[in-house]
């Protein structure tokens, strides 16, 4: 089986300071800790104050010689056109007001989209200093938030993990009710259907995804939006959707078990299915179906309020 290089990053992002979504650096650490034992190749985009403790962690574990640190002096440079575009935006009132959640970093903070942007272009770096293998996975600085998500179990981290992927990009999708809205509506609603915390794919088709989201970040800010990587993904699928594997989950780390990690222990989650048809409800009313809309909300009802 292939072994997969790993992509991360981590940039001050301001979050310690942030309306009831705080996290501190410190937390990012230690999520990645949790993780960071894992056996294979992994390259660590950064700033230079952070770089010495990340690699300080991946040696602790003995994983030095297979560590990669890259500091970026100012990581708006990266793509200063995008960061200037997403920020033009994000400055209206009016788009802000059109959101549903202003208060959101999605809906206000251009310097958070940007980052998780660069999620393609770090990888198509990577690829292009010849650093990687064949396949490549992108992995949230926080995967996994420090063993509160999926796995409980640190210690299961330490294993190489290989797996025979398609030739394709791997896109989780955790939300399949839906999926197909238009976009405006997605971005109004700031509904979540692809996961952002992975993405895996070949190594010849990263750099066509990355180039895929430049170009839809680009078209929503024409048309006087912005948003972050999620429905970025999803608009890069529906530009060109033969280079993509969409993949089901049901958590937002549970595919991991199931391509690679079949030793990883994972927390049961059980989703009460009258919340599936509160949002068939929901979707049906705004399709104007009123039919369906009733009969999956009578579902919801029922489903809720059973003893």
């Amino acid at each position: 089986m292939s072994e997969i290089t790993i992509v991360t990053a981590f940039f001050d992002i301001g979050r310690t300071s942030w309306e009831n979504s705080q996290r501190s650096n410190h937390e990012y650490m230690e999520a990645f800790k949790f993780w960071a034992r894992i056996r294979n190749n992994v390259i660590i985009y950064t700033e230079k104050i952070f770089a010495e403790e990340i690699f300080n962690i991946r040696k602790s574990y003995g994983l030095e010689q297979r560590t990669k640190v890259i500091t970026i002096d100012n990581v708006l440079n990266c793509d200063r056109e995008i960061y200037d575009k997403m920020a033009a935006v994000m400055q209206s009132n009016i788009f802000r007001s059109f959101r549903k959640d202003p208060k959101s970093p999605e809906s206000w903070n251009a310097r958070y989209n940007y980052i998780m942007y660069l999620k393609s272009y770090f990888i198509t770096d990577a690829i292009n200093k010849k650093l990687t293998n064949d396949f490549v996975a992108w992995f949230d600085f926080g995967f996994n938030k420090n063993g509160t998500l999926d796995y409980p179990y640190k210690e299961e981290f330490d294993f190489l993990w290989k797996y025979d992927f398609e030739n394709k990009m791997y896109l989780f999708v955790i939300e399949d009710i839906g999926i197909d809205k238009p976009i405006f509506d997605i971005v109004r609603e700031m509904d979540v259907y692809i996961t952002g915390n992975t993405v895996i794919g070949a190594k010849i088709l990263w750099p066509q995804y990355h180039s895929l989201c430049r170009n839809s970040i680009i078209s929503l800010a024409d048309c006087g939006m912005a948003d972050d990587d999620q429905t970025i993904a999803l608009m890069a699928y529906r530009k060109k959707p033969q280079l993509f594997k969409l993949y089901k989950v049901n958590t937002w780390c549970g595919w991991l078990k199931e391509l690679g990690g079949s030793h990883l222990t994972q927390k049961i989650f059980k989703e009460k299915k009258y919340k599936k048809y509160k949002r068939c409800a929901l979707l049906y009313f705004k399709e104007r179906n009123n039919t369906k809309a009733f009969f999956y909300y009578c579902k919801y009802l029922m489903g809720r309020f059973s003893k």
